[in-house]
């Protein structure tokens, strides 16, 4: 396995040696792997332009987001799916023994989808970026990309931005050799240019529209808003419109949030969609205090739009919490995945507006 720098054809793509030996680059170990780093701090993230990592004799699960090499070794940018799926490690030794001889094989392949796909952001702002290089850049004419059966709204968003995913697997495959880029690991807006290149595949309007549009997270029990149900009515009564983004096409999406002059939300993937307001459309995010969104900064910086930040309650303790929301959030709690609870200040919120 070896690591290398590159850029896309016509710009300059020093060797590794010399990132390791300049100022504009520190090195971070993970075991038994390296990883070249920015030193640019920005929102408290290191930031840069992509990088990409060549890999030799690898195990990729595409459905899971999972990379490894024949040893069970993983790559940082994969680390986090073992991290959200401890289940997986007993797949882990499955594929082990199974090895090369009894895995189809793949000769090279650009593997960008990581683990956090099923994740409506993660999958834009990381995948997607991933691909949009990828593809510009030549490199997936000599190495195709790989990936798993797509998704209606994955294949939503692919569409809006005129990308193609590659070949599906539906299982483990061996790789002779792969190639990904750093942005599997799920660091959103890690890289400038990265996702300044998507954002110019994106129809934009010129300006921003007349509606206000609220984001609800109804349904959803990882970060539940108590009094969402109420901020949404003061909402409504203002004119204001509620999208249900899991409910509605890429397309719709795309329509309904370009037309915003304001669009409201609670911290959370949909803010991704914030990639289809005008410039200088305003963002307002309510934010509970356990989250750290850095990657929004960098977000609204380079879509050059008004962010403001609610800053929202710490997370409620338990006799804080309704019963209804306890029981809604009873399966995560036994599954040990994070669950919080919290309320806001709507009177803030409308103020903003």
């Amino acid at each position: 396995m070896r690591a290398l720098v590159a850029a896309p054809q016509g710009d300059a793509c020093p060797d590794l040696l010399t990132r390791l030996c300049g100022d504009q680059a520190v090195v971070t170990a993970h075991g038994s792997w390296q990883q070249i780093e920015p030193r640019v701090m920005d929102y408290g993230m290191r930031r840069g332009d992509v990088q990409l990592i060549s890999l030799r004799d690898m195990i990729y699960v595409p459905s899971k987001g999972l990379l490894m090499d024949s040893k069970g070794r993983v790559p940082p940018a994969f680390l986090e799916v073992l991290h959200q799926s401890p289940r997986l490690l007993k797949e882990v030794d499955r594929l082990l023994q199974k090895g090369r001889a009894g895995l189809p094989r793949v000769d090279k392949a650009a593997v960008w989808q990581g683990g956090g796909s099923a994740n409506y952001g993660h999958f834009l702002l990381d995948d997607m970026a991933g691909l949009a290089w990828m593809q510009s850049s030549g490199l997936t004419q000599a190495m195709p990309p790989i990936n798993a059966p797509l998704t209606a709204w994955q294949q939503g968003l692919l569409q809006v931005v005129g990308l193609t995913g590659g070949t599906a697997h539906g299982g483990a495959v061996w790789i002779d050799q792969a190639v990904i880029t750093t942005t599997n690991g799920h660091y959103l807006q890690r890289s400038g240019r990265l996702h300044t290149e998507l954002f110019a595949r994106i129809a934009r309007p010129e300006t921003p529209g007349d509606e206000v549009v609220y984001l609800s997270r109804a349904g959803l029990t990882g970060r539940v808003l108590i009094n969402e149900t109420q901020l949404q009515r003061d909402l409504q009564a203002r004119g204001a419109r509620i999208l249900h983004p899991q409910r509605m096409s890429v397309a719709e999406q795309q329509a309904a949030i370009g037309a915003a002059r304001v669009l409201i939300s609670p911290s959370g993937a949909a803010l991704a969609n914030a990639v289809f307001l005008a410039p200088g459309a305003r963002l307002i995010e309510i934010r509970p205090g356990s989250v750290q969104e850095f990657w929004m900064g960098l977000l609204t910086e380079n879509l050059r739009l008004d962010h403001r930040v609610v800053q929202a309650s710490n997370p409620l303790a338990a006799n804080q919490i309704p019963l209804r929301t306890r029981l809604q959030q009873l399966p995560r709690r036994l599954l040990r995945r994070y669950h919080v609870a919290y309320d806001v200040d709507i009177e803030k919120v409308l103020a903003e507006v």
